[in-house]
């Protein structure tokens, strides 16, 4: 019986493992979960819930089913639910495998965010999250025994974020250096005392995200010179430009390739080409990666 029923067992148990850990399983890389890597580490303490309430465990599912939400979209990792004498604490981690980009610091900044937004709805009118967030290099990887063990995040910005979060206010973010540094080119930030924190020597600086810079950035910048090897590529746009200007056909270009090859270029060429036709209107905008979870 329980052969037959197997593959709904196991696609059941899945449901309780971490994304790097499936990942890795998948892949038949298990052997190499512990590794050296950048991430980036928040850690929420939740404020305003009542441990003597009769629906304790309802509202505990509740906000975190609904932080899942959140996090997932920005494609962090919910890693563990925390409640000691600290409070409530959610520990998330943004760059863990297979989840890892070269922006991971936004992605965490814009997740809180979004979480500190969605906790001050009237659902959640009565609770508050202090939030702490770092960027840095960690130990990331399975601890415990061959009996037990779970995917997490080890090193300094670890216990920095902990940190962070300690001092930072009800419906407060407080960021470390590496954070602000990147992402200060999408938002502005207000730069706090430094201060001394518990385990670390001298003073640390400490920044709060205050809004986000709202900017153009689609515009296409114009490189000297003629563009080498791409003739195939450009009689194919000349060509899509034609059927639209001339038989006022709809046409839809997908260019696509890996970071370098020079999509940026050909799509100068594009812009030049609609530029120049005087019976063109041109209109540009763009996405971010990390909306990859958003509908159309």
């Amino acid at each position: 019986h329980l052969n037959n029923n197997a593959p709904e067992i196991e696609a059941y148990l899945r449901k309780f493992i971490s994304g790097p850990v499936l990942a890795r399983t998948d892949q038949k890389m298990e052997h190499w979960l512990a590794e050296w890597r950048t991430m980036s580490i928040v850690f929420v303490r939740v404020h305003g819930l009542n441990y003597e309430s009769e629906n304790i465990q309802e509202q505990l599912q509740a906000i975190v089913c609904d932080s899942q939400t959140v996090i997932y979209q920005y494609q962090g990792i919910f890693s563990k639910l925390l409640i000691d004498d600290k409070g409530t604490l959610f520990l998330l981690l943004f760059g863990a495998p297979p989840y890892s980009y070269e922006n991971d610091a936004e992605h965490a900044l814009r997740c809180v965010l979004d979480l500190q937004k969605m906790v001050q709805t009237p659902k959640y009118e009565h609770l508050q999250f202090s939030i702490g967030l770092t960027s840095g290099k960690v130990f990331a990887g399975p601890i415990g025994s061959s009996i037990r063990r779970e995917y997490t995040a080890m090193g300094d910005i670890v216990n920095t974020a902990a940190r962070l979060m300690s001092l930072a206010e009800p419906n407060g973010v407080l960021c470390d250096f590496n954070t602000y540094q990147q992402c200060a080119h999408d938002f502005y930030f207000d730069t706090l005392m430094p201060t001394r924190l518990k385990g670390k020597a001298g003073y640390t600086r400490i920044y709060q995200p205050i809004g986000e810079i709202k900017q153009h950035k689609t515009q296409i910048k114009k490189t000297a010179g003629q563009i080498i090897g791409r003739s195939k590529e450009l009689l194919h746009l000349e060509k899509s430009v034609e059927k639209v200007v001339v038989k006022g056909k709809q046409q839809v270009l997908w260019l696509e390739g890996e970071a370098g090859v020079g999509k940026s270029r050909v799509i100068e060429e594009l812009v030049k080409m609609v530029r120049d036709n005087t019976s063109l209107v041109g209109m540009m905008g763009s996405g971010y990666n990390i909306e990859q979870q958003t509908p159309y």
